[in-house]
C-alpha cells in the first residue's frame, strides 16, 4: 500500500493497513511528519470503537451519519459520510492501540461540542443529549499524536513492513491500460507500484491558484504543508473534484 501524507490520516491509514499484514510506503513531501495536525491542540472526534468507551463516552454511529445527512448535501455527501461516521471509532482505536495517549474531551451533539476546546474538559454527558465524542492528545497539541506512535511506527520499520520517503514529493498518479491508479510518480521521476494507493495529502490551503479557482470558504483552514498537489494528479486522470 502507498500512503500519499504523513498527517494524521496518512499514519492512521498506513498503522491501518501495517495492522491488516500489508507491507506500506509512506510518502511525504515534508522533512516531518504531521501535517495541518501537528498545529492542532490534538483534538479527535468520532463516534463508536472501543475507546470512547473507557472515556465514559457511549456513542452511536448511526445517529452521527444521520446528523451528517442532515446537513447541506453540498458539503456532507452521503457516501463520504458514511465513510466518516462509521469509520471514526475504529480509526481512534487504531491510534489508540499503536501508542496514542488521551485525556478526556467532551460529548459531541445538536448544539453540544461544536466549539470544543480544553476548557470544556470533564463535562457531564449525563446532562446533555449527544452521538458522538472528542478526545485530546495527553499533551494537548497534535504533535504529540504523532511522537507517541513513532515507536510502533519504527517496529514496523524495523520489520521491514514499512518504509517512510520524507522530503519526496508526489505529484503524479500511474496509471494502466484500464485507467487503474497502479502507483506515484514523484517530482524527482521515482515511480513506486503498489495495489492500493491512498491519498491522506491534505487540502489545498497554501495554494493560491487553487484558491482563486475552487471552493474556498472552508479550505483556508490548514497549514503551510497543503499545497493540493494530488487533487491535481487525480484530476489529471479523470477525478472530478466536488465543490
Amino acid at each position: 500500500v502507498i500512503v500519499v501524507g504523513a498527517g494524521i490520516t496518512g499514519i492512521t491509514a498506513a498503522l491501518t493497513a501495517a495492522d491488516r499484514g500489508a507491507k506500506v510506503l509512506v510518502l511525504d513531501h515534508n522533512s516531518h511528519f504531521g501535517g495541518s495536525t501537528m498545529y492542532s491542540g490534538g483534538y479527535c472526534a468520532a463516534a463508536g470503537g472501543e475507546t470512547l468507551p473507557k472515556y465514559g463516552y457511549e456513542t452511536n454511529p448511526d445517529e452521527l451519519y444521520a446528523w451528517f445527512l442532515d446537513g447541506d448535501e453540498s458539503t456532507f455527501r452521503p457516501e463520504l459520510s458514511y465513510v466518516a461516521a462509521y469509520n471514526s471509532g475504529p480509526a481512534l482505536d487504531m491510534l489508540t492501540k499503536y501508542g496514542a495517549e488521551w485525556i478526556e474531551g467532551g460529548p459531541i451533539g445538536d448544539g453540544v461540542g461544536a466549539h470544543a476546546n480544553a476548557a470544556s474538559t470533564g463535562n457531564a454527558t449525563e446532562e446533555v443529549d449527544y452521538f458522538a465524542a472528542y478526545v485530546i492528545s495527553h499533551e494537548q497539541r497534535g504533535l504529540s499524536i504523532f511522537e507517541d506512535t513513532a515507536a510502533s511506527i519504527q517496529e514496523f520499520v524495523d520489520k521491514g513492513q514499512m518504509v517512510y520517503l520524507l522530503n519526496t514529493k508526489a505529484t503524479e498518479l500511474v496509471t494502466n491500460d484500464a485507467r487503474e491508479v497502479t502507483g506515484v510518480r514523484t517530482e524527482a521521476g521515482e515511480e513506486f507500484s503498489a495495489p492500493a494507493t491512498i491519498l491522506s495529502c491534505g487540502g489545498y490551503c497554501a495554494n493560491e491558484e487553487m484558491l482563486s479557482q475552487l471552493y474556498a470558504r472552508w479550505a483556508r483552514s490548514g497549514s503551510p504543508s497543503s499545497i493540493g498537489n494530488m487533487f491535481d494528479a487525480a484530476v489529471k486522470i479523470g477525478a472530478v473534484l466536488h465543490d
